[in-house]
């Protein structure tokens, strides 16, 4: 009985949390097998650093913001009423006391605090937890389509340059990138939705309604992927290698992926990580634009609130978020690819 709770809480409850697990886990394993390890716990404690000043100076902003977006009912309540549940709250105290005790709770009990506006006393942790699996899914699905699309038409780029797709895939590029994504996002939306019969709002359950804000999310990372693999595509080809293997007679579209894509691909590798974790982390108006129940529609809702712990425990994880991405892109580059070494005779770069 207790091996099938365990197994239900690991395939059913919380198979994502039991997928990064594992993913982490297999990550780490080729970092000591890669002998990565002192480059790996120097970007680790460069990363952390980083994390704490920005949870400090995120601290520090928030504690200078109007007071009622700590407390309940604010306008309801007497002054004395209000300078009571400040104090009640730590806010009374010294800056410097407020943030240890914030750490403290933070490290020590593992709590953001409770949310004052959009659920009245609600755990922050909890309400965050109800809102990420939705932009999980939605960020992993748009990372997927993107990388579906954005690559392919690189290589095409690349491999025609001056013709066709080359001319299509820049239009494409240039027009994500001149007009803002508002714009086009409502586009999407206003036609998407006539053309394609969807309904305007999306539906957890209604799979149909995922198409436009999965699509819609996958286009800026597409065309960022499609802009650089033809950028390093190019400046491979142009290397002495491939002109060499050409020389030699190997078949054109050998050369161009087994040799010119696959090392064009491993600087991008760097930023996948990055991208990944900043899309599962939700659009904030993408969300918004389609009353999407995730983790992007809940920080403009808190801010609109004023709802200041839940505003200061998103605004960490956003960060953390970026960080990891960055650090994760580091080393994977440095797994994949072997030329890469970060080690000197005399000690770690």
């Amino acid at each position: 009985m207790i091996v099938l709770d365990v197994l239900k809480w690991i395939f059913v409850d919380h198979l994502i949390l039991t997928l990064v697990i594992l993913l982490l886990v297999g990550f780490v394993f080729l970092i000591i097998r890669k002998h990565l390890v002192k480059y790996s716990l120097k970007r680790l404690a460069g990363s952390l650093l980083t994390l704490f000043i920005i949870i400090a100076v995120v601290f520090l902003l928030l504690r200078n913001m109007p007071e009622e977006g700590f407390i309940e009912n604010y306008d309801k309540l007497s002054k004395q009423q209000r300078e009571d549940q400040l104090r009640a709250l730590g806010l009374m105290d010294p800056i410097h006391k407020q943030f240890f005790n914030f750490l403290k709770q933070l490290f020590v009990n593992g709590s953001l605090g409770a949310s004052t506006k959009y659920q009245a006393g609600g755990d922050v942790i909890k309400i965050i937890g109800d809102k990420a699996p939705i932009s999980i899914i939605l960020g992993v699905i748009s990372m997927a389509l993107s990388l579906v699309m954005g690559l392919p038409l690189g290589a095409a780029m690349a491999r025609s340059k001056g013709k066709f797709w080359d001319k299509f895939g820049t239009a494409f590029i240039v027009f994500i990138n001149a007009v803002p994504s508002a714009v086009y996002y409502i586009f999407i939306q206003l036609y998407g939705t006539k053309w394609m019969g969807i309904d305007l709002l999306f539906e957890k359950s209604n799979w149909i309604t995922w198409i436009l804000p999965v699509f819609s999310m996958s286009l800026g990372s597409a065309a960022s992927y499609a802009m650089w693999l033809r950028r390093y595509m190019l400046d491979e080809i142009n290397k002495d290698y491939i002109r060499l293997a050409r020389a030699k007679g190997v078949p054109g579209r050998s050369l161009m992926f087994s040799h010119v894509f696959r090392n064009a691909f491993v600087p991008m590798i760097q930023y996948i990580p990055a991208s990944l974790l900043y899309t599962v982390a939700g659009s904030l108006y993408i969300e918004s634009l389609y009353s999407i129940p995730g983790m992007g529609g809940l920080l403009v809702k808190a801010i609109g609130l004023q709802d200041n712990p839940l505003v200061q425990a998103l605004v960490m994880i956003y960060s953390c978020i970026g960080i990891v991405g960055l650090l994760m892109g580091d080393l994977l580059m440095a797994v994949i690819d072997p030329r890469i070494n970060f080690v000197k005779k005399d000690g770690v770069r």
